[in-house]
């Protein structure tokens, strides 16, 4: 394939229009358009053997996905529980966001003002994203309840895996029976990695999953060769539902910017940082295993070991000592809670759509599993080049996403993350 970096453009800004359609809930039309950006995925990930040297077209496709996302700031909801009459700093910071982002039109732009231009579009995102927080300060979802009083309890000496929730849905089967007693919620369902960053910040445990976001795009625009990653890390940023991720409290910005720090160290061949990072990516989620394997297996054999040796330091440091604190409560909200947890029929996958038709599968989680693992057997390769290692992730996390029991929003946005990464990583031939 010549076009490797245009397949993941595309793929990112399909995932992106999906989202805004639907807002990862289920509906036909943004389900097909998810499932083509998870097809770019396997197609770069299948045949993208060489970076792409012809941009402009990968360019093209990025910046209007970038437009398309400051147009629906512009005149749409950027989240879901914000205040509309808050919003008029956030619209205005748009319009910023675009002349910013114009300067890449500018061919003969002065040198200063081209290093100065995405600085800026990460500022004004920034001063973004702490309007949509100021102006949604208690989002009506799980989430922000779990990872609000998990970091309360961490720093009032509690273990966040023995404490209860309040139920905020009682009368909708989200939870599974045994996730439930007296209406309250029984389980913490994250690592304890989210709760060690969420106890650093004060007051709004979303200001971390901004600072993650902003740590991703900077990632993602090193990844690539100038313009092209820069554009990339933009698009990814700006996208329409971005700003609603970001008020809903999901902790994909953790993930996205841990595997692109750590796909990032892999091509500068820095190795104590890629095992810091990998360590970090797998004490972020119970998936993450998923997008780890492609990065694992490019690194060069010398290093693997001390690298992998790292990650496991830095996964053990963060998980034992809450096995040791409540071994019960941690295996109960980090375990079993996943697998307990029933289909849900809004999710933006086939199992949502199959289900609707035909009533439950017998056996949920087969699809997602071989869905992945027809990815992964299909884009790993040994010595893979960046732009392969993230559509090869991208692509086994977007089918295990499409054919799972749940898929909403923040899944997809991280399928999204990843293909921009791709994108980025195909424009500049770095050796892994």
């Amino acid at each position: 394939m010549r076009r490797p970096a245009l397949f993941c453009a595309l793929g990112a800004v399909a995932m992106a229009i999906a989202l805004q359609r639907s807002s990862g809930m289920y509906e036909l039309p943004s389900l097909l358009l998810a499932t083509a950006a998870a097809v770019c995925a396997l197609a770069a990930a299948f045949f993208g053997s060489t970076p792409e040297r012809r941009l402009l077209w990968a360019q093209i496709i990025l910046g209007a996905g970038f437009l398309y996302g400051i147009y629906c700031h512009l005149f749409e909801n950027p989240g879901f529980y914000a205040n509309p009459t808050q919003l008029r700093s956030f619209r205005g910071l748009a319009l910023v966001a675009l002349l910013c982002g114009s300067a890449y039109l500018c061919v003969h732009l002065r040198a200063s003002l081209q290093k100065a231009r995405f600085l800026l579009l990460l500022l004004v995102f920034a001063l973004m994203g702490v309007a949509i927080i100021r102006a949604s300060p208690r989002p009506r979802i799980d989430v922000f309840v779990f990872r609000q009083m998990g970091a309360n309890a961490l720093a009032h000496g509690h273990d966040p895996y023995s404490i209860t929730f309040p139920n905020l849905y009682p009368h909708e089967p989200f939870y599974a029976p045994e996730s439930v007693r007296d209406g309250r919620v029984l389980v913490y369902p994250y690592l304890p990695l989210t709760a060690l960053l969420d106890r650093l910040t004060f007051g709004d445990v979303r200001y971390i999953s901004l600072l993650l976001m902003l740590l991703a795009a900077w990632a993602i625009s090193r990844l690539g060769a100038g313009i092209t990653g820069e554009l990339a890390a933009a698009a990814m940023l700006f996208q329409g539902r971005s700003f609603f991720v970001l008020e809903q409290a999901w902790t994909e910005p953790l993930v996205l910017a841990a595997f692109a720090a750590a796909l990032l160290a892999a091509s500068r061949k820095r190795w104590i940082l890629l095992g810091l990072s990998l360590g970090v990516l797998a004490a972020s989620k119970q998936y993450s295993p998923l997008i780890m394997l492609p990065l694992w297996v490019a690194i060069p054999r010398p290093q693997r070991l001390r690298a992998t040796l790292l990650a496991l330091l830095v996964l053990a440091l963060t998980i034992v000592p809450f096995w040791i604190w409540d071994r019960d409560g941690f295996l109960r909200g980090a375990v079993y809670f996943q697998f307990w947890q029933p289909l849900r029929l809004d999710s933006l996958s086939w199992l949502a759509f199959w289900s609707r038709r035909f009533g439950p599968p017998p056996l949920p989680l087969l699809p997602a599993a071989l869905g992945a693992l027809l990815a992964l057997l299909a884009g790993v390769r040994w010595r893979s080049n960046p732009g392969r290692i993230a559509a090869t992730a991208a692509a086994a996390w977007l089918l295990f996403v499409l054919f799972n029991k749940q898929a909403f929003c923040n899944y997809d946005w991280l399928g999204g993350g990843l293909l921009s990464a791709a994108a980025a990583a195909f424009s500049r031939e770095v050796s892994s």
